[in-house]
Parts: C-alpha cells; structure tokens; sequence
C-alpha cells in the first residue's frame, strides 16, 4: 500500500524520530487512511492480510522443518563455483547436486574406492586429530602448509 500523501511528519517538517515513534506514526497514517477505505476494499484488504499471514508462517514451519536435515559447510570457492554452474546447467538446486555427489561418494568409499589414509594431516586441534585435504584444495592446502611453515621456524 503507497504512502499517502498527508503524512503528519512531512506536513509538520519533523526530522525523523526514533524508530518506535516512527512506527506509531506509520501505524496510525495507516489506520486514518484504511478508514476512508468502502467496506468491500477493506474486506479485501483483511482477505490479502490474512493470505499473506498465513504464506508467511507456512515458510517459517517449512524452515522449521527443513533445520533437522540443514547443513553449513565451508566449500574452496572453486569447488563451489563448479557446482553452481552444474547446477544452473541441470536446472536444478545445488542441494540436489552436492547431495547427488555426496551418495556417489559414500558408496564409492564403501567400495573402497576412495580412502582417506593418504590424505590426512595432522592437527593441533583440541576437537580433531586430522585434516583431511583433498588434493585439488589448493586453497586449504596453502593454509595448512603455510601454519606448518610459520610452526617449523
């Protein structure tokens, strides 16, 4: 809905005020502007309000949802970058690929075909005994040689 016109902070010449008197202001040029409104526009307006409202807290439960199964991972910017152009290529979300790769890996590890052993360093961490860096992180790969660099001196 626009702004009308007859704003009370405009037609006094106010500076702006704190962000509380400034919502009680806008709250009530919206009361005084929905009240020269015909009981169908209103009614309308009430119908939008509510479809709204309830779009709103089907993303909020949806996100509640989906939190259980959310992950945060901190990709190299290449490896990232290809998989959002494999994406967009497939038309799909990167979730779909990242999760599509992540099953082909399991199952490849299941089957031996990948191991670890010959990538893991080791770490001063507390919580981990290892690093494990794949060969083509190039970007993870200087970070930890160059730790290694500065603890050797």
């Amino acid at each position: 809905m626009a702004r009308p016109n007859n704003d009370i902070r405009s037609a006094l010449s106010l500076p702006p005020a704190d962000s509380v008197v400034d919502e009680m202001l806008r709250d009530s040029e919206r009361k005084q502007s929905e009240a020269s409104l015909s009981q169908e526009e209103r009614r309308l307006l009430i119908e939008h309000r509510k479809r709204e409202q309830s779009r709103k807290e089907a993303e909020r439960n949806k996100s509640k949802e989906q939190a259980a199964n959310r992950l945060v991972l901190l990709l190299p910017k290449e490896l990232k970058e290809h998989i959002v152009r494999l994406a967009e290529a497939q038309r799909v979300t990167q979730s779909q690929v990242v999760t599509f790769f992540l099953y082909e890996a399991l199952l490849a590890y299941r089957d031996g075909r990948i191991r670890f052993e010959e990538y893991l360093l080791p770490t001063n961490s507390p919580r981990y005994d290892w690093n494990l860096i794949h060969p083509m992180d190039s970007e993870r790969f200087s970070r930890f040689s160059e730790k290694r660099q500065k603890r050797a001196r």
